[in-house]
């Protein structure tokens, strides 16, 4: 299908909504910064990957798609649209980025149904969410606490997503770290993330494991 069903949204359908919600938040946060801030920088460069899942979610659909044209020229457009990023060449296009409220109000439909519908998928797609927006509130909480205290090390941008990216796979370097009483809140919230993301993802595993040696069970001869 070329669109999410409302009537029977996926958890990626799902994802992908509070994801344009997310994207519209971030939309929102630069509006309130002075240009050139490294915070600013920060949300641009969380922007840009929320971009490429929207562009990769382009891709899908458009090859989905039973009829391409009509989607281009429906929906695609708003999707397409969506998909670009505020950087560099591509800042004149930021005005696109409007486009994505419309993204936003389809994806509250998705989720007012799931939440009435299918609360397995809603509590699965909230749960990746919440990953999500911690990672997200992570990044910028610790930025804004550390930015201004001399003794700090995580005051750029690219280095606050270096250290969260090492936080929440629980490697932790150890290169760049927080010293301010707000930077290790935001770093024990990354680390319980972490822990949690890893166990969920364990956990999906063997319930895979678990269906695929059911099945084989069922079916000894399929194979």
């Amino acid at each position: 299908m070329s669109r999410p069903d409302p009537q029977h949204p996926g958890v990626y359908d799902l994802f992908l909504s509070l994801v344009a919600i997310l994207a519209l938040v971030l939309v929102g946060l630069t509006m309130g910064l002075r240009d050139g801030s490294e915070i600013e920088e920060l949300i641009l460069y969380l922007d840009t990957l929320v971009c490429l899942i929207f562009l990769v979610d382009f891709v899908r659909n458009l090859v989905r798609a039973p009829a391409r044209l009509r989607y281009l020229f429906t929906w695609g457009i708003v999707d397409l649209a969506s998909s670009v990023p505020a950087i560099g060449p591509l800042r004149i296009a930021r005005v696109a980025r409007v486009i994505r409220v419309f993204r936003a109000i389809r994806s509250l439909r998705i989720l007012a149904h799931a939440v009435r519908e299918d609360r397995r998928s809603a509590l699965l797609a909230s749960a990746m969410f919440v990953t999500l927006v911690t990672i997200t509130g992570s990044c910028i909480g610790v930025l804004y606490f550390e930015e201004a205290v001399p003794a700090a090390n995580l005051k750029q941008a690219d280095d606050v997503l270096w250290w969260a990216l090492t936080t929440v796979s629980t490697v932790g370097y150890g290169d760049f770290y927080p010293v301010t009483t707000g930077g290790r809140f935001c770093a024990a919230a990354l680390m319980f993330v972490g822990i949690g993301l890893f166990a969920s993802l364990a956990g999906i595993l063997a319930d895979l494991l678990r269906v695929l040696a059911h099945q084989h069970h069922q079916h000894p001869h399929r194979h």
